[in-house]
């Protein structure tokens, strides 16, 4: 797989959390609907005063070629032009790189998947995740070092459900084991095993928990 990582720097006067809301609420959905795309990642750092960025988004296609033609197109142009709205371009690194995993497994994906990633490196730097019995370090380009991840529009169909307990466990490809849920994060009774759900993953204490569950 090829990506191309992009690092963004805010536009002078605008507030990184007014970055982040543009970001997350604007341009990442318009940039989502590339022709191509497999998986789309942004990072953010933790210490926004003292890094050299404010935003590293990282792009997934087939190859090259796939890159080259959708930033050609249209909607390639248009997310370019929407970018210089929030972000300083001329500012902007870019870099197309061949990724090999290193630590972690691959699996498949059903659909283009948009990740909002917190990492903790006060200098901006990317932290590699750490070989150890943690759940959460073990995912396949996950940058997890204590905020929780958060995996948006996450797909599953519920895989056991208590009704006594009001809590079950969604199946889902989008994370490397069943996802928990209560009915509290639900809002309803009609939920049974089997039923296909649409979600947020929250990194729990105890493992991934599903937030803002829909059904499908």
């Amino acid at each position: 797989m090829t990506k191309i990582a992009i690092t963004l720097q805010r536009r002078e006067g605008t507030s990184a959390e007014a970055f982040r809301e543009y970001y997350r609420e604007e341009h990442a959905p318009l940039a989502a609907e590339l022709s191509g795309l497999e998986r789309y990642t942004v990072s953010f750092p933790a210490d926004s005063d003292s890094a050299s960025y404010d935003a590293l988004a990282e792009l997934h296609f087939p190859d090259g070629e796939a890159i080259a033609a959708a930033f050609d197109s249209e909607l390639g142009r248009e997310v370019t032009a929407d970018a210089e709205a929030f972000a300083d371009m001329d500012a902007a690194g870019r870099v197309v790189l061949d990724e090999e995993v290193v630590v972690g497994r691959a699996r498949r994906r059903t659909g283009v998947l948009i990740d909002i990633l917190l990492f903790t490196g006060r200098s901006g730097a990317i932290l590699p995740p750490r070989v150890d019995s943690s759940h959460a370090r073990r995912r396949l380009g996950r940058v997890i070092s204590g905020p929780p991840f958060i995996s948006c529009m996450a797909t599953g169909k519920v895989d056991f459900f208590n009704d006594t307990g009001g809590y079950g466990f969604i199946e889902t490809e989008d994370a490397d084991e069943d996802v928990f849920f209560h009915m509290e994060d639900v809002g309803g009774p009609d939920l049974e095993e089997g039923q296909e759900v649409e979600f947020d993953i929250e990194e729990a204490e105890k493992g991934p928990r599903a937030k803002n569950l829909q059904r499908l």
